[in-house]
């Protein structure tokens, strides 16, 4: 079985590695390297690129385009992610599809309102459209006069 071989790309470079995170590991170390060591590098010189960014974090995280590396797990499928952001909106559609299983629309609620043949998704969202045009009536009061019950009628 053959493995797939992940080769740095970087000016006069050619180290190759059996994963992407050693890969990463060398780009950041070797030619990224630190302020505090004097060798920071805020220039990529991955072959065809020419970024430059002002904050070492900056290029740490640009490097990611060039390197398959996805760090960032799902935790409900197999699913692997470059970026947190991107995992996170992934998750999301897990928790809307159970959020459909445990509650699904009901089926569409005709409105008797008028001839435009409306539906609506839900009884609530046709309670919504309802409560504007006919607003709970109160019941009749009462009122006495002299003693004696006078109803009111609407």
């Amino acid at each position: 079985m053959q493995h797939e071989v992940f080769t740095c790309r970087w000016k006069y470079c050619s180290n190759q590695y059996v994963t992407p995170e050693l890969l990463y590991s060398h780009l950041t170390a070797d030619h990224v390297g630190r302020k505090s060591t004097g060798n920071l590098c805020l220039s990529c010189q991955w072959e065809n690129c020419d970024v430059t960014v002002e904050k070492r974090d900056h290029i740490t995280s640009h490097l990611r385009v060039h390197v398959p590396l996805k760090p960032h797990h799902c935790r409900y499928c197999e699913k692997s992610f470059k970026r947190p952001q991107d995992m996170k909106k992934h998750e999301k559609t897990h928790t809307e599809e159970e959020r459909q299983v445990e509650h699904p629309l009901t089926p569409p609620q005709k409105s008797m309102l008028d001839d435009t043949q409306s539906t609506y998704s839900s009884t609530s969202n046709l309670t919504d459209r309802l409560t504007p045009h006919h607003a709970p009536i109160s019941p009749p009061q009462s009122t006495y006069s002299e003693g004696i019950p006078i109803k009111y009628i609407q």
